[in-house]
């Protein structure tokens, strides 16, 4: 079923893959709890609603669907609303080294210049992240390859929608590479641990998305955004060796995910013969 406009603005697709008919992808424990707890902390403290998120497991989540789901995505989605792309499952590299990498989907393999074509078809002013929870993730390979080989899904996404000028189709302008927010589990040279909850550093966001003390609040302004929800994940995945990446900074700290009691917006004061100045809230 194609995405329809949320008259909240919020949108999300959530992938989770614990089984597989693609060749070489073992079972895996933790996924569908992933997408499971990520969908319900967005739609319980953030914008989204049930109507407006879809949850991609197992058969559910092939390459051809993934992609129409995306597509339907990139539709729908106008200035200023906020998607988010979870997808919690295997990851792999052509060659050992080869800087092409992959998502794996259920029955294939989810080439990075794929998904640097469907997250350009984006407009621009859409507030895009992108999260993956996997091995390796933020290079997504399998193989060993040199300590001096370190391949980066982000960069190389963002690579890919420069040089084939994916951004500069006709219509309305498309997202620019730096318009995205990444967030991985992982760096390529390091695993993701999986709990009884579901993957330790999907659990780690969610336990700050859902904390109603506001612990992950970094700058303590009342409010929670995507990089507050990285950070907190960062700490957890470093007592198990596995350093989290994320990209487009910015972005990321541009999403709200959740407003705590005694949130005061910023005011935007017009100054003549200046950019506006905007003034934090006070509470």
């Amino acid at each position: 079923t194609p995405f329809v406009g949320s008259g909240s603005g919020h949108y999300g697709l959530f992938v989770g893959i614990n089984q597989y008919v693609l060749d070489d992808c073992g079972t895996l424990p933790c996924c569908e709890k992933d997408i499971d707890a990520m969908s319900a902390a967005g739609i319980q403290h953030g914008g989204w609603t049930s109507d407006s998120c879809r949850r991609l497991a197992n058969e559910q989540a092939t390459k051809a669907n993934v992609r129409a789901q995306l597509a339907s995505l990139a539709e729908v989605a106008k200035l200023g609303d906020t998607v988010v792309f979870y997808q919690s499952s295997h990851g792999g590299q052509k060659t050992s080294t080869s800087k092409e990498v992959c998502l794996c989907t259920y029955d294939k393999e989810y080439w990075d210049y794929e998904l640097a074509e469907d997250l350009a078809a984006f407009k621009e002013g859409v507030k895009l992240v992108v999260v993956v929870d996997a091995c390796h993730s933020g290079g997504l390979f399998k193989d060993r390859v040199r300590e001096a080989e370190r391949f980066d899904l982000a960069a190389r996404v963002m690579e890919i929608m420069r040089s084939r000028t994916l951004v500069e189709t006709k219509g309305p302008r498309r997202i620019a590479p730096e318009g995205i927010g990444w967030i991985t589990a992982a760096d390529y040279n390091q695993l993701s641990k999986g709990g009884s909850a579901g993957s330790e550093f999907t659990m780690a966001m969610v336990d700050a998305w859902t904390d109603d003390d506001g612990a992950a609040d970094l700058d303590g302004d009342r409010r929670l955004d995507f990089y507050d929800l990285f950070k907190a994940a960062e700490l957890v995945g470093a007592k198990h060796n596995a350093v989290g990446q994320c990209a487009n900074e910015s972005v990321l700290k541009a999403v709200t995910v959740r407003l705590y009691s005694g949130y005061v917006p910023p005011v935007v004061v017009e100054v003549p013969g200046r950019e506006s100045v905007s003034i934090p809230g006070v509470w």
